[in-house]
């Protein structure tokens, strides 16, 4: 299955921006989890997922969580603001994710991890675009985002679409004007 382009805020029911059960080698990309009481998105015993180029940002606690049960999934490429109490400055007390399996993928196999707002630096010399130290996941297990990302690639969630909706009225602008 696959999960894509959802804006998910608070959830009166659980608090939760996406509960992900039971499921196995789906896509998950391009949504927002942002504003929830307590978590962005939870994966609970879900085997062989990809999540890509998700935002998680301003949640109360974690921006993802993934149960004991989860495992064999891959997430890289995605974006953590402000999660779990984090500011600009890494803190150990308010690390963003947690994997409480500790045999999930925190970055693609080509070197691609995600990004962290509180976790940009070192990079280099000479740049890459990859902070020179991994970013450690909470849950005890020692899971790490090995190459984690010192720009964001997933949108901002201050801006949510509009880049997009300002692309397709333009678009649409230039078809009307050429239909005139």
């Amino acid at each position: 299955g696959t999960l894509t382009t959802n804006e998910l805020e608070y959830d009166v029911a659980n608090g939760i921006g996406i509960v992900l059960s039971s499921a196995g080698n789906s896509n998950i990309t391009y949504n927002i989890c942002s504003h929830n009481p307590f978590r962005g998105m939870d994966i609970d015993n879900s085997v062989g997922n990809e999540l890509t180029y998700n935002v998680f940002s301003d949640n109360g606690g974690y921006g993802l969580t993934l149960s004991l049960g989860s495992t064999l999934n891959k997430i890289w490429g995605n974006s953590f603001y402000r999660n779990n109490g984090a500011g600009d400055t890494y803190n150990p007390s308010h690390i963003q994710a947690q994997d409480l399996a500790g045999n999930n993928q925190w970055n693609s196999s080509t070197g691609y991890g995600n990004y962290w707002n509180d976790w940009t630096t070192p990079d280099g010399p000479p740049p890459d675009g990859i902070v020179d130290q991994p970013y450690n996941i909470a849950g005890g297990k020692g899971a790490k985002d090995y190459y984690p990302l010192t720009t964001s690639p997933a949108v901002i969630p201050e801006f949510g679409m509009m880049p997009m909706v300002v692309v397709v009225l333009l678009a649409m602008f230039v078809l009307v004007g050429e239909a005139g």
